[in-house]
């Protein structure tokens, strides 16, 4: 049991409180100072803050008496509270949807669909924000979304690129993962590493995902329709007197069963364009396809172009061991994006540029600050309003 304790005792370390993060922070940044001989501007005042930390937070200006009730204030804490009352208002919430609304590409008709499908998927983002789900589930959510819009509005993810499920790979990867494939989605990529094989392997995990006619209950229920219409045809048929009124069983049976799915089928026409799920089709390489490791057409495995491989075990989900690869706190991307592009949000510019193209020539300007900025957002599980409060709560913001 000791050795046990001693090999789990990584995972059990209680995350730091935000004063001292944010006080380890600006020492990184002060080191920083230091090596690159860099005058950093003064402390704001009290009416400064007040105003920068409305608009980033909430996304509008103080009102008059809000100013004058923090102003008057004279507890030496003030600024932490004021953070704190900011990030758990409505204010939060929306402004952070506004932005992540932005980064996703919500639209109310996506790709030429019903209002109606716009609404639900930006009602669940607007959801998962205010109650603050922790951004790597909120990514699996997205990435694994089935079903039918009206029961689960992540699924809005994938109805957003309905039929180019081959560029929905990259906005994704560019979105979660800070990398830009797409140029290899037609060819090797000229300056980079990744090949239009990587784009492929990657893109076979989740290209089965894609729009279906029907909810699987409703198949099911036509399969049990067809069951039902031969069972009785053969029962009629057997207790017929002759040929001819077995015919005519047969033919009743088979009406019977027409009927009920035509109404099955004008039961679902509500559903089109608004159901998602992870069929069995293959990926193949395109017509054109040039490269000697593979002829075209021929079909592709999934596969992983950076970080663990992953082999999608038998019966296993293919977009789940996707998600589960994308999300994981080993993935050398996953974290360094996400902890970058909130760092941009709140000083206003990333540590490295842009937040969504890493490259082997990306240069980070202070790799220490990155790293605890990495360890920071998996200690709080990626808990993005407490990742927040340390960076608000800094003497360099």
């Amino acid at each position: 049991l000791a050795l046990l304790v001693i090999a789990l005792a990584p995972a059990l370390v209680a995350a730091p409180d935000p004063k001292s993060a944010a006080a380890r922070v600006d020492e990184l940044i002060e080191a920083g100072y230091d090596r690159h001989e860099v005058e950093p501007n003064p402390g704001i005042d009290d009416a400064t803050f007040v105003r920068r930390v409305h608009l980033d937070i909430i996304g509008r200006n103080p009102t008059a008496s809000e100013t004058r009730a923090f102003l008057a204030l004279d507890n030496s804490d003030k600024r932490a509270r004021l953070i704190n009352d900011l990030l758990d208002s409505p204010g939060y919430a929306s402004h952070q949807f506004n932005f992540w609304a932005d980064i996703l590409r919500i639209t109310t008709r996506m790709n030429g669909q019903g209002i109606e499908n716009g609404i639900a998927y930006t009602n669940w983002v607007k959801q998962a924000v205010a109650s603050n789900m922790p951004y790597d589930q909120f990514v699996r959510e997205l990435v694994t979304a089935h079903g039918i819009i009206d029961e689960n509005g992540a699924v809005g993810f994938y109805l957003r690129d309905r039929g180019m499920e081959i560029d929905h790979l990259a906005t994704t990867v560019q979105t979660f993962l800070g990398t830009q494939m797409v140029c290899a989605q037609c060819h090797d990529h000229p300056f980079d590493e990744w090949t239009q094989m990587d784009y492929y392997k990657l893109a076979a995990f989740s290209t089965p995902v894609t729009v279906v006619r029907n909810p699987g209950s409703i198949n099911q229920a036509m399969a049990m329709v067809n069951s039902k219409a031969m069972e009785e045809g053969a029962r009629a048929r057997k207790n017929a007197k002759d040929k001819q009124a077995q015919r005519n069983a047969g033919k009743i049976a088979q009406k019977k069963a027409a009927e009920y799915k035509r109404g099955l089928n004008e039961l679902t026409y509500n559903f089109r364009n608004s159901v998602i799920s992870e069929t069995r089709r293959s990926l193949k390489l395109p017509d054109d396809y040039q490269y000697d490791d593979a002829k075209p057409k021929q079909v592709v495995l999934p596969g992983t172009p950076f970080g663990d491989k992953v082999e999608v075990g038998k019966g296993e989900s293919r977009v789940e061991a996707y998600a589960k690869w994308m999300t994981s706190k080993t993935n050398p991307r996953f974290t360094k994006t996400i902890a970058n592009r909130m760092w941009k949000r709140v000083l206003g510019v990333g540590l490295f540029e842009p937040v969504d193209n890493i490259t082997d020539a990306t240069k980070v300007s202070n790799p220490e600050l990155l790293a605890y900025l990495e360890e920071l957002m998996v200690s709080f599980n990626y808990d993005l309003k407490e990742y927040y409060r340390i960076l608000y709560n800094t003497r360099t913001y």
